[in-house]
């Protein structure tokens, strides 16, 4: 993966609005920006908190109010961006390893994202998921919430320990979820 691949991704939407149930993200990241561009701009606006950040954080003046939302905003914004290039990178991950997913296993879990309708959890891998990367749960989602306007999911990463499962099984988990999803007309 060569870093002049690696450019924002649309669909990264930010700062919700109105209806809470319909998910309306105000704004999204711009596709198709480098990556050195992308960072440069999240350097910059994550430089502007640290003096109001550094003030709270010694007690000469407390982080409220407008302060409060300019924090909240920019690191909204930011942290859109960083998962946009997150999801390029997984995608051509991805692309390249299309036969063979690869659970990411780290301190003796195994790290997956999942999609569960509101107030559903079934264990272990919920309603919709296992997914092998963050991308490919919003690709999911994105076509869930296309089909069904209304409808209110909420997505997440989860750990598993390791000796739980292995990754034939996870493989099986993932095949079941795209079958439910087909199901769907998704």
């Amino acid at each position: 993966m060569s870093m002049d691949s690696i450019k924002t991704e649309a669909g990264h939407r930010f700062h919700p609005t109105g209806d809470v149930a319909k998910k309306h993200g105000l704004f999204a990241v711009t596709p198709d920006i480098p990556i050195i561009d992308a960072l440069t701009s999240v350097s910059c606006l994550l430089s502007t908190l640290e003096d109001g950040i550094m003030d709270a954080a010694m007690g000469s003046q407390p982080l409220q109010d407008n302060a409060a939302w300019l924090t909240h905003h920019t690191l909204q914004s930011a942290k859109a961006v960083v998962d946009s290039l997150i999801g390029c990178m997984e995608a051509q991950d991805s692309r390249l390893h299309v036969e063979d997913w690869v659970w990411k296993r780290q301190g003796g879990f195994v790290h997956y994202y999942i999609l569960d309708e509101a107030h559903i959890q079934r264990a272990p891998f919920g309603k919709y998921g296992p997914f092998p990367t963050a991308n490919e749960m919003r690709k999911a989602l994105d076509r869930l919430e296309s089909k069904y306007p209304d409808v209110v999911l909420v997505s997440r990463r989860a750990s598993l320990a390791a000796d739980l499962i292995g990754e034939g099984e996870l493989n099986e988990e993932h095949a079941k979820t795209l079958d439910k999803l087909a199901e769907l007309g998704v």
